[in-house]
């Protein structure tokens, strides 16, 4: 056990070095906001000049910040995270594709209840803030509070009823659990859990790199309560705690009111994956076993957007962006100090005012006053007044402009249709770079979904005995084209007319996949554009012709439908209309008739 904190306490202190220094989170929340944190007159010197130590914004904030980072943020969802895909199960050994779309339809049932979505967002952005996203899978059985039950006093006959008990439980005449007057637990519901973890709680292995480390540790704020009522603990080791506290604070203590520091250690060892779970405020350990998981690896994902090998701790985009954003903020806001230092000022001669005259103009706030006591020449004048100030005001309300602009998620080239690039090469160059970098995150994305898929599949067929009703269909199989047998129906488990459990029925071995076309925010003019060419080339009779003799069928029905949910404001729905079998016969005869009336 000491050897095991020890081992945590250094992972820690690597953590804070190596990440927590590095990613600066409060620095990055500083740029992404706008305007400075509360911070120690320590902290601001650290921030705004390390080389020197001064502070030399310490009573004010940039003037102008965050005109790129605040919009680059708000593009990486629509393009990495829009919306959860669908998942893709494949039938390996031993599965069916009856078993393959019961997975799927599962899998996604265990999606909309966890609000994948919402945690898959928050590590993707946790990924391009501070350089990891995490997620943490398992599986959770949460039991009904355990109350503990009223017993009546003892008489003297239940004394002599018990050893008699014992007597015949001695001679084997009846079992021990008859008589056992301990509640047993009683399930409340399971479930398969998939959260995003703050990369600030959870620490890495300080003697290997993110690939391969062997230990991870996750730190957690709980209170006594959670941990009575909704974790496998040591009871002994719980009511210790409770009866410290209760000692320091008095016995109208509530369990709620017990805030813990939760260790959890996740130790890779050569027969599997050990847990060590403590408490800074007890010694002995709440929980030490091996994991029954049966996959490879621990059960936590991560993402990185940075492809540095070797390291344990990924640099964020963000924090490479800072470095430049930092002196951009703080040479526009050196530009305004320069603008607002020059004014418009008054020179007076003293001797014609009065004292009481002289008093009422020095408290004029409009403008600098200037006292002579010569006269006041041109070049005087020349020297203390700026022409140029007013063409400073407006190039500065044009920078603010324009800064508002990229706030809201636009730019120049998309206002004015002008480009600082010199050659439209330069223009289209960037933008196919752009779609590359894209096209790289979007892949990362795709590995960290699987891989959660993967870990979530194994978990179901290993545990998975819970109440379930899903809907299984051809469209939760990953080849609706083919004709396997798919019966498209209701399925019950572990219900009094079906108690049959998930993961008897998830026979055999799967492989997963999602299609990324559905995460991202669909380009739906470009989707039109592609339409509208499939039409063009697809309604040609003479191939059509050449595809029917080569036994291939065009849909153009399915190619207008897929146009008809292109648009942005139209609802297919709305003149899409589905008919069955009599309207469409109805339909044929009255086309018929029409032909052969005009003939």
């Amino acid at each position: 056990m000491q050897l095991y904190k020890e081992y945590s306490k250094a992972m820690k202190d690597c953590h804070e070095k190596e990440f927590l220094r590095v990613a600066e989170p409060d620095l990055m929340r500083f740029l992404y906001r706008g305007f400075k944190l509360k911070h120690s007159e320590e902290q601001d010197a650290y921030y705004y000049d390390k080389a020197s130590g001064e502070n030399f914004y310490s009573d004010k904030d940039n003037f102008l910040a965050l005109s790129r980072m605040f919009q680059s943020a708000n593009t990486i969802l629509p393009n990495l995270m829009y919306q959860m895909p669908k998942t893709i199960t494949i039938p390996k050994h031993g599965a069916t594709p009856q078993s393959a779309a019961t997975m799927s339809s599962a899998l996604d049932h265990y999606a909309t209840v966890n609000e994948s979505k919402r945690e898959n967002q928050e590590a993707v952005m946790n990924a391009w803030f501070f350089g990891l996203g995490i997620k943490k899978i398992g599986y959770r059985t949460v039991f009904f509070p355990r109350e503990p039950i009223a017993q009546e006093p003892e008489s003297m006959l239940d004394k002599f009823g018990e050893a008699m008990g014992g007597m015949q439980n001695a001679l084997g005449l009846r079992p021990d659990n008859l008589e056992s007057k301990e509640r047993p637990d009683i399930v409340d519901y399971e479930t398969l859990f998939n959260n995003s973890e703050s990369p600030m709680n959870v620490m890495l292995d300080h003697k290997a790199d993110l690939r391969n480390c062997k230990a991870i540790l996750h730190r957690i704020k709980r209170t006594l309560y959670e941990l009575e009522n909704f974790g496998d603990y040591d009871e002994t080791a719980l009511n210790e705690i409770y009866e410290k506290y209760k000692n320091e604070k008095g016995s109208r203590l509530s369990t709620r009111e017990i805030d813990l520091n939760l260790n959890e250690l996740h130790i890779q060892q050569r027969n599997g994956i050990w847990l060590l779970t403590w408490c800074d405020e007890y010694e002995k350990p709440l929980r030490y076993e091996k994991s029954t998981y049966q996959g490879k690896g621990f059960q936590f994902d991560f993402l990185s957007f940075s492809n540095e090998p070797g390291v344990r701790y990924p640099v964020a985009h963000m924090k490479v962006a800072s470095q430049a954003q930092l002196k951009i903020d703080d040479m526009a806001t050196l530009s305004l100090d320069i603008v607002s230092r020059v004014r418009n000022q008054v020179i007076m001669n003293e001797k014609i005012l009065s004292p009481g005259q002289k008093v009422a103009v020095e408290r004029n706030k409009t403008g600098g006053i200037i006292w002579t006591t010569k006269p006041i020449t041109g070049t005087d004048y020349a020297q203390l007044t700026s022409p140029s100030v007013s063409t400073d005001i407006l190039a500065l309300m044009a920078m603010c402009q324009q800064n508002l602009t990229e706030i809201l998620g636009t730019d120049e080239q998309m206002i004015s249709g002008k480009s600082q690039n010199k050659t439209l090469g330069q223009d289209e160059l960037a933008r196919v770079g752009t779609k590359i970098r894209e096209s790289g995150m979007v892949d990362k994305v795709h590995d960290f979904l699987v891989s959660q898929l993967r870990k979530e599949g194994i978990l179901l067929k290993e545990y998975s005995k819970a109440t379930l009703h899903l809907m299984v269909s051809k469209k939760n199989y990953y080849n609706v084209e083919t004709n396997a047998p798919i019966t498209d129906e209701w399925q019950s488990f572990m219900t009094p007319e079906s108690p049959v459990s998930l993961k008897e029925k998830l026979q055999g071995q799967f492989d997963y996949d999602v299609n990324m076309y559905e995460a991202i925010k669909p380009d739906k003019k470009a989707l039109q554009v592609e339409y509208m060419e499939a039409l063009k080339l697809f309604a040609m009779p003479d191939l059509q012709n050449a595809l029917l003799q080569s036994g291939v069928r065009v849909r153009i029905d399915k190619l207008a439908e897929g146009l008809a949910k292109q648009f942005e404001f139209l609802k297919s729905e709305e003149f899409l209309e589905q008919l069955d079998s009599r309207q469409q016969a109805a339909i044929q005869v009255s086309q018929i008739l029409m032909q052969n009336k005009g003939a």
